[in-house]
């Protein structure tokens, strides 16, 4: 069987929903740059009120991050919750876990609202540890989550797999993400927002009136929102505060009820990460791994083998097809949390990014908190996230002993291993 080079989302879309580039010049209330899906959830969100909205995207939905995710929605980051303490203290380390939590809660009610189909369905979390060192580690997660008020179980039942333990996260969730994505455009254009692809935002105009100039034309506004995962315009204040990386993705099908459905993590640096869905004739697995910062040059194709022999040596001797490949950027952030909200003082610019692995659940995060910004309301997550926060001393050097593994990790196996 070939195997195919398009993420399984794209390949599985039936219609590619397409929109007419910008033909003049337009003024509106909120203009948002990016048609991913954090510019399309605060684009709904803000569609509920009396604003009007325009979204512009510089080409089309095939060259969205979102299309190359393995679309997890997971209350847990990629940055430990024992380390979160360390870093902002248990308030607001439960604070952070609280608001991925409620991003699924969210994610789940306008599907039902809007009646989106898109494969959405609660699943366990399952943090998996491969070595009695991270055992100990996790046991040790469950104790200060625990203490915070979450309800997570380490277990040693079988998954499927040899391992010597995991924490068991319930009511996580997992979804098609571009099935999600055009459901909520859709709900969008039906609360008239005008979204317009093939528009490339040049530059953000601050003198008198807001406005962003574009490919097609000139776009006035009250507020503008830069969801372009990495902001285009690379603004100064965020400067230092994110650091790109390539993640390499794998889907194979897998005898029927081999493994749990689910998502997984295990606790390597940089660390590994798959789904199981359920299916008619077999079960797919979707698997991640083998990070590494962009600027490094390395063989692909090797990185897609160290990946493939990971996935061997889970599933032991059964057998498997690989069937797609793809690879995914992830765009990680200087102490661990993303950046959203207002970064330009007393100007009403907004910005969403450095969502690292959980972009799934930071886009809703994200269309909740500019939301209440833009309609002056309180939200218990702006303070966590503002992007003119100033990274303590400590967040820092945990992230960074953390990013130096990560940084190099799929590149140096990439160097010494022979395949």
């Amino acid at each position: 069987m070939k195997v195919s080079n398009t993420s399984l989302w794209l390949d599985t879309l039936k219609e590619k929903q397409q929109y007419s580039p910008l033909k003049s010049n337009i003024p509106v209330d909120v203009a948002i740059i990016g048609a991913g899906l954090t510019g399309i959830s605060t684009a709904y969100a803000l569609s509920q009120s009396k604003y009007s909205i325009a979204v512009i995207e510089k080409t089309n939905l095939e060259n969205s991050v979102t299309a190359y995710t393995t679309a997890f929605l997971c209350q847990v980051i990629d940055t430990d919750l024992q380390d979160l303490v360390k870093m902002f203290g248990e308030k607001e380390a439960a604070l952070i876990w609280q608001s991925h939590i409620d991003a699924i809660a969210r994610i789940a009610a306008i599907i039902q609202k809007e009646k989106i189909e898109c494969d959405f369905m609660y699943c366990h979390n399952y943090l998996v540890a491969f070595n009695e060192d991270d055992a100990k580690r996790l046991r040790e997660e469950e104790k200060i989550a625990k203490k915070l008020g979450f309800y997570v179980r380490f277990e040693t039942n079988n998954l499927g797999f040899k391992n010597n333990g995991y924490l068991n996260i319930p009511k996580q969730a997992k979804f098609h993400p571009l099935y999600y994505l055009q459901g909520l455009k859709d709900a969008c254009v039906a609360h008239n927002v005008q979204i317009y692809e093939n528009t490339e935002a040049l530059k953000i105009n601050t003198d008198k009136n807001l406005s962003i100039e574009t490919s097609r034309g000139i776009v006035t506004a009250k507020y503008i929102i830069i969801a372009t995962y990495d902001p285009f315009n690379h603004p100064l204040q965020l400067f230092g505060r994110r650091g790109m990386y390539i993640s390499y993705i794998l889907e194979a099908e897998i005898q029927k009820n081999l493994l749990a459905e689910g998502l997984y993590e295990d606790q390597e640096n940089p660390y590994h990460y798959w789904r199981v869905d359920k299916d008619i004739e077999h079960d797919r697995l979707i698997i991640g791994g083998e990070d590494h910062r962009h600027e490094f040059p390395v063989n692909k194709e090797k990185n897609y083998k160290i990946l493939e022999k990971f996935l061997q040596k889970l599933l032991a001797k059964n057998k498997y097809t690989v069937v797609r490949k793809w690879d995914g950027p992830i765009l990680e952030p200087s102490d661990g949390l993303a950046s959203i909200g207002r970064y330009k003082q007393n100007k009403n610019i907004y910005v969403a990014m450095a969502f690292s692995g959980n972009g799934m659940t930071y886009s809703s995060i994200a269309a909740d908190i500019l939301n209440d910004l833009i309609l002056n309301r309180k939200n218990p997550y702006e303070k966590i996230y503002r992007p003119t926060r100033i990274p303590t001393l400590k967040a820092l050097m945990q992230k960074g002993s953390d990013y130096v593994g990560e940084a190099i990790g799929g590149a140096v196996k990439n160097t010494f291993t022979t395949i």
